[in-house]
């Protein structure tokens, strides 16, 4: 049993997946095991990592599920008191587990730890684009859509009670299954931000492709959900984080989507959910 079980979820991840489990093994923190959950992939991800298992890296198969039930099988079998998931292109800075498991330890009413994320390339060098979260009203800011937050799933350690107790990621969703998870987590643990950059985010031409439709599904799905697990604080409040989506998704479908005539749609929306937002609106087109 480790202290520390690293989940990395992968799907065709050869090209970038060697790195992200050495950035494991380069850890200060090394009561740690990882295991990679393999999501169906059809290249050579397997052969990839083989030569690096051994007692403390673990590698299992499965069929192609999506990215949610990758990280919940890996989850399944983990040992660890804390659950870290990293995505097959990402990195770990060498203090990332240390300086997370330190704040669980010494301060047990926190279920959730994250930290900043600095982008990188293909190449693996910083493009000097940080993802700043915030642990201002954490539920309230990620309701709202409004800025960042949690960064992302590599940037998070949880414990394993918190991702029990909230069933882990709905493998109802994609696009927006790391949001839900940060829904549901936030609505019922207290979360803590470390402001460093601990996590390096990949942005390159094989990141999940953006569909704007299924983007659209995933989105409103996970908002409707919120709604029936109770957490709005208020109708207004409501409101205004539906007018939130519906305005992102408008950008979505007018910049991304080529679609003048829906992303027109959810202005539409926007407006009857909050009127206040037409000023918004304007700014945007003028």
């Amino acid at each position: 049993m480790s202290t520390v079980s690293v989940i990395i979820p992968a799907y065709n991840a050869a090209n970038f997946i060697v790195e992200t489990i050495r950035s494991v093994i380069e850890q200060t923190f090394t009561d740690w095991e990882l295991i990679i959950s393999d999501d169906g992939s059809t290249d050579n991800t397997e052969a990839a990592v083989k030569p690096l298992l051994n007692h403390q890296i673990r590698y299992v198969k499965h069929p192609n599920g999506g990215v949610s039930l990758a990280r919940n099988r890996g989850a399944a079998i983990a040992t660890g008191k804390y659950l870290a998931f990293l995505d097959a292109d990402d990195v770990l800075t060498p203090e990332s587990l240390k300086k997370k498991v330190q704040v669980l330890q010494e301060h047990p009413e926190i279920a959730v730890v994250f930290c900043d994320v600095a982008i990188i390339d293909e190449k693996s060098d910083k493009t000097g684009v940080e993802l700043i979260g915030s642990d201002e009203d954490i539920l309230k800011h990620l309701l709202l859509w409004d800025k960042t937050v949690i960064p992302g799933p590599s940037s998070i350690l949880v414990t394993r009670e918190a991702y029990d107790a909230v069933e882990g990621f709905d493998p109802a969703f994609s696009t927006a299954a790391d949001q839900d998870f940060f829904f549901r987590i936030a609505g019922q643990f207290k979360c803590h931000r470390i402001p460093e950059v601990l996590t390096l985010y990949r942005k390159h031409g094989s990141n999940m492709h953006m569909n704007i439709r299924r983007m659209e599904q995933d989105h409103i799905g996970v908002y409707k959900k919120a709604v029936r697990l109770n957490l709005f604080e208020t109708s207004s409040f409501k409101r205004h984080c539906f007018a939130n989506l519906y305005l992102i998704l408008a950008g979505s479908w007018w910049v991304n989507g080529n679609n003048k005539c829906r992303a027109l749609l959810f202005l539409i929306k926007t407006v009857m959910m909050r009127p206040a937002h037409v000023t918004r609106i304007l700014k945007k087109l003028a």
